[in-house]
């Protein structure tokens, strides 16, 4: 793995105010630590937004997760387990892969195939028309889509989450992926999970730094998933951002 600075930056481009040197604020108008954010009354419950530099400033943090999640942007049928060369059996280049190891924020896993294809599932049933139907129904068809606790349990562990971790996820910037997983990683009881505004692009444009390659395999962690029914019935009721379609804004 390798570090550089983001592409076509140089000496001088770096916008200023970008060195600190303490672990800083919240962006404005931020919820309280442990808490998501909520407009008003009945409005979506959305999640915790981070800026690429409240990002940055935070990478030495032992227990920051970061979670690259542009595999689940449409493309988790195609997705497979990181290779070194990056390619299926037919030869053909498997673009999130590509993108992952050429360019990624320092620390970031990539999403693997069973969760993506998870979150995938998930969000095509959310995006149905399944509003129409009793509550009854969406529950049992939520139930089918969610993935086995174990499932979650080994691909939390391969992104070297643990109890307590404070877990950023981001995609190429628009929320597609990024939203469905806050949701699905919160469902299985993960306690703070937020998005970084504006993805990996927005990264790249603040001139952050960027690692290419993989990244180390994490330490074997007692991580276990757990679904939260709680998480359910927010979405049930409509009361979660990623039931009402409500993206992040980038």
């Amino acid at each position: 793995m390798t570090h550089t600075e983001a592409e076509g930056s140089r000496p001088g481009d770096r916008p200023q105010g970008r060195e600190h040197s303490g672990v800083g604020e919240l962006p404005a108008g931020a919820p309280a630590p442990g808490q998501d954010g909520l407009s008003g009354p009945g409005a979506a419950l959305l999640p915790r937004r981070v800026s690429p530099d409240w990002v940055g400033i935070r990478l030495h943090w032992d227990h920051l997760r970061l979670v690259d999640a542009r595999v689940g942007q449409g493309t988790a049928g195609a997705a497979v387990e990181p290779r070194a060369d990056a390619e299926h059996d037919d030869g053909q280049v498997i673009p999130a892969l590509v993108e992952y190891l050429a360019a990624h924020v320092p620390g970031a896993r990539l999403l693997d195939q069973p969760l993506a294809r998870a979150v995938d599932e998930v969000d095509r049933l959310v995006a149905s028309d399944w509003s129409a139907l009793d509550r009854a129904r969406r529950l049992d068809l939520l139930t089918r889509a969610l993935p086995r606790g174990e499932q979650v349990t080994a691909a939390g562990r391969r992104l070297g989450l643990v109890d307590g971790a404070l877990v950023v996820v981001y995609d190429d910037g628009d929320g597609r992926a990024a939203l469905p997983l806050w949701w699905l990683l919160r469902a299985y009881g993960a306690q703070d999970v937020r998005v970084m505004d504006g993805g990996m692009s927005a990264w790249r444009r603040a001139y952050l730094p960027i690692a290419s390659g993989q990244e180390p395999e994490p330490d074997d962690v007692p991580f276990r998933a757990d679904l939260v029914r709680a998480r359910l019935d927010e979405l049930l009721d409509g009361r979660s951002a990623f039931g009402q379609r409500v993206a992040p804004p980038a």
